[in-house]
């Protein structure tokens, strides 16, 4: 018996190799498909289907009309003076202007008439320009939608109509000037992006938004808004009537109004006015309503107060200087904080009762520099330089840890039961000769532990039952005036009186 060679295994491998390799001896082409050959790309009306909207027939009231949902363009530019120029019937549209214009050349009517039962209409990409009515006119404003996006509005009379949940992104209007709202809108508009110049305001319901808004040289209100109003990162630059005035429960965020007819910024009750500047206004700069809270503002140089508000407000972390009538103002039971108020004509700050006013500047004021109502307190408040007194706390009121220096009248004036503590009162009666630092005007209040120097009278008291104890008064005109038992020597602490008033 012989063994197998060891190459054959080998050998048969291979040639099964070669032999899978190896052409068929069935294979040839393939047979074409049947019928003659047929394109396999689609055509651009099957990528986007779309209308000219310049070859669209007329009706009777419109240029062109839209009686079926889809996409329109333009193909030229349309231009009319006897009627509507687009007629839209239905929604579900969208109109792209391609770049072209809709001039209406000043025609009586509106421009753009939509009369869709419901939905949203589109209208992008162009300019429309001299309407004479509506430029965008919306019959079923509570149940139609419309859409503008990076359209320029020019020298139109009437605005657009933009019905619920509208809005308008990256549009201008120029010179749209009939008096009008440039913009209306109901509840859940939007605006953003958009420059308004030289036209009427904006007007917008409940739920709007308004973002990276510039408005000026605006007649009337620049924006008004319902509540629920969230309006941030906008300009307004000369208006006749408000800047910005919102309803309830709105948001005002890192915004500013100059030189506004009436008041600055006007928001409703339970409000949020943050980071914004108010300058140059005809009224307040910026206004807000019960238990509104009003953090990082600056108001300056307006004819009304800088900063008011209601009662239960919050003011904290702003400037208010060189306004005609308070610096700040706030109801009852208000907070005002690491706020500052100079130069303004009336009162620095003004709070209703029971408010606080902590750690808040006042300088060189016309008149008063902080005035607080009953129930206040007043801590760590500086108010200095006013031609009238420079502190005022009036019934129940708390002054403490304050510095009232170079005021027209009185440094601190406390009304009936009122306490001020741990202050000091430097030079004030500037304007009057008969200043005092702290005079006290009613009954039962306490006077205590202060530091009085510089002024026509240190401390006086217009009632019998107020008390003035461990306070310090020196270079006064008159150190004390009504107060009783005070210690000539300030090294007399142990004699039988260690609680009494100090001279030297």
């Amino acid at each position: 018996m012989h063994d197998a060679p060891l190459g054959a295994p080998l050998g048969a491998a291979l040639a099964a190799a070669i032999a899978l390799f190896a052409p068929s001896p069935h294979a040839g082409p393939l047979p074409p498909p049947p019928g003659p050959p047929a394109p396999t790309l689609r055509t651009l009306a099957q990528v986007e289907p779309r209308t000219d909207v310049n070859s669209l027939p007329s009706t009777p009231s419109a240029q062109h009309a839209i009686g079926t949902p889809g996409s329109y363009y333009l193909t030229g530019n349309i231009t009319n003076a006897s009627t509507t120029a687009i007629s839209v019937q239905t929604s579900g549209v969208v109109i792209d202007l391609n770049g072209f214009t809709i001039d209406g050349a000043f025609f009586g009517g509106s421009l753009v008439r939509i009369d869709a039962p419901t939905g949203i209409v589109t209208i992008r990409n162009g300019t429309i320009r001299r309407a004479q009515g509506l430029t965008i006119d919306v019959l079923n404003t509570t149940t139609t939608r419309v859409v503008l996006e990076d359209i320029t509005f020019d020298t139109c009379v009437g605005g657009v109509e933009l019905g619920t949940g509208g809005s308008v992104d990256r549009c201008q209007f120029l010179g749209l000037i009939g008096g009008s709202p440039v913009i209306v809108g109901l509840s859940n508009a939007q605006v953003t992006d958009t420059l308004v110049e030289n036209s009427a305001g904006v007007t917008l319901g409940d739920n709007a938004i308004v973002e990276r808004v510039r408005m000026r040289s605006i007649a009337g209100t620049a924006i008004t808004a319902g509540d629920h109003a969230h309006i941030s990162t906008t300009v307004v630059n000369n208006t006749t009537g408000d800047g910005i005035a919102t309803g309830a429960s709105s948001r005002i965020v890192d915004s500013t109004v100059s030189d506004a007819g009436a008041r600055g910024i006007s928001t409703g009750g339970n409000s949020r006015v943050a980071g914004c500047i108010a300058t140059g206004c005809g009224g307040s700069g910026i206004e807000a309503g019960i238990g509104s809270v009003i953090t990082g503002c600056a108001a300056t140089s307006n004819l009304g107060s800088g900063i008011e508000a209601q009662s239960r407000a919050v003011v904290v972390d702003s400037v208010a200087t060189l306004n005609t009538v308070y610096g700040i103002s706030v109801g009852t039971q208000s907070v005002v904080t690491h706020c500052s108020a100079a130069q303004n004509g009336a009162n620095g700050m003004l709070a209703g009762p029971t408010s606080l006013v902590s750690r808040s500047a006042a300088a060189i004021n016309v008149a008063r520099g902080i005035e607080v109502g009953d129930g206040s307190a007043v801590h760590e408040v500086v108010s200095n330089s006013n031609g009238d007194a420079g502190i005022i706390a009036f019934s129940g009121s708390h002054v403490e840890s304050s510095t009232a220096r170079l005021n027209g009248t009185h440094g601190i004036i406390a009304t009936t039961a009122a306490t001020v503590r741990n202050c000091t009162a430097t030079d004030n009666g500037q304007n009057s000769g008969t200043g005092a630092g702290i005079r006290a005007t009613g009954i039962n209040s306490l006077i205590e532990a202060n530091i009085i120097t510089g002024n026509d009278r240190g401390i006086e008291l217009v009632s019998t039952s107020s008390v003035a104890i461990r306070n310090r008064a020196r270079d006064n005109g008159t150190n004390y005036l009504n107060v009783s038992q005070p210690i000539v020597s300030p090294f007399a602490l142990t004699t039988a009186s260690p609680w009494a008033n100090l001279s030297q």
